[in-house]
């Protein structure tokens, strides 16, 4: 089903179709879908795939201005829902995010038809959903997954942009994985895939008052959840580099520098960006035109 909505801020002319529903992975008994947005404006624009957060899908309130703003100043955006479930093991989330990469085949697959250039690929996520796009194509090489509605290529990815990601991975996950956290944390987020990676240009955005709202306090416990996953003291040291312990709390915006930094490290170009007045699951007006800026433009860095 398509619509036409007029976004705020769009471009003079630039009519917003929203193309939903689309089944992208033939799963049982409910398959996984997207939605297109695209317009006028569109015509040789980026392809991006943006994936929601978890606890919620791809119509939830903050996501549908940003990917109509992205459309309005000529990109195509891919929002597909994805299963955001905490899975039993470090397997499922493998198999997860290996059907992830289905949507981004399927996105390069259709991008042509909405006006898309296939050879200037965006990924793009928040929250858990930051933590899908390096590990579906954007530094790890997905495996194909049965049902795809597509044949699954390996992805050319000319950028990322990740929001508000818990890159540590503490707080109420450790009482669900306990000592089985170290080999999430591998197969989840991107520090044990970078020393292969390929150089794609990411940027780390945080929203301004996400810091506050997503604290982890009490990480000087040695009995914590980040102790306990890092044995060698990598992280704490880093951290205690960065003068990040000094209160005994970790927060958003702690874990996006130190994760910039050791993609720097590694040759990546990492950049962050401070959404200006926004919230975790807030944005205001300029936010969301700097978040929809760094997505429509780190494909030509």
């Amino acid at each position: 089903m398509a619509t036409t909505t007029e976004p705020v801020g769009a471009e003079v002319g630039a009519e917003v179709t929203v193309t939903e529903g689309l089944v992208y992975l033939a799963t049982e008994p409910v398959p996984w879908k997207l939605d297109v947005y695209h317009s006028s404006a569109s015509e040789g624009g980026p392809v991006v795939v943006f994936f929601h957060g978890g606890g919620v899908d791809k119509g939830y309130p903050i996501y549908p201005p940003i990917a109509e703003a992205i459309a309005a100043g000529g990109g195509v955006v891919f929002m597909p829902d994805w299963d955001a479930t905490l899975p039993a093991t470090a397997a499922d989330f493998v198999a997860t995010f290996d059907a992830a990469g289905c949507a981004v085949s399927y996105a390069l697959a259709l991008a042509a038809d909405y006006g898309a250039d296939p050879g200037r690929l965006v990924l793009a996520g928040h929250s858990a959903g930051a933590s899908v796009p390096p590990a579906a194509g954007g530094l790890r090489q997905v495996s194909p997954v049965a049902d795809c509605a597509v044949a699954m290529d390996v992805p050319e990815v000319d950028g990322m942009v990740l929001w508000d990601g818990d890159w540590l991975m503490g707080g109420p996950l450790w009482d669900r994985y306990g000592t089985d956290l170290p080999g999430m944390m591998d197969a989840v987020f991107p520090w044990a895939m970078l020393e292969d990676a390929p150089k794609v240009p990411v940027v780390l955005a945080t929203s301004s008052r996400s810091p506050d709202q997503l604290k982890r306090c009490g990480v000087d416990d040695p009995e914590s959840s980040y102790w306990v996953r890092d044995p060698d003291g990598w992280l704490r040291d880093r951290l205690n580099q960065f003068g990040m312990l000094d209160d005994g709390c970790i927060d958003n915006g702690e874990g996006e520098e130190l994760l910039a930094k050791t993609m720097s490290a590694h040759g990546l170009d990492a950049t962050r960006l401070i959404l200006d007045d926004s919230g975790h699951e807030s944005l205001s007006d300029r936010g969301r035109a700097q978040l929809v800026e760094a997505i429509l433009t780190i494909s030509d860095r």
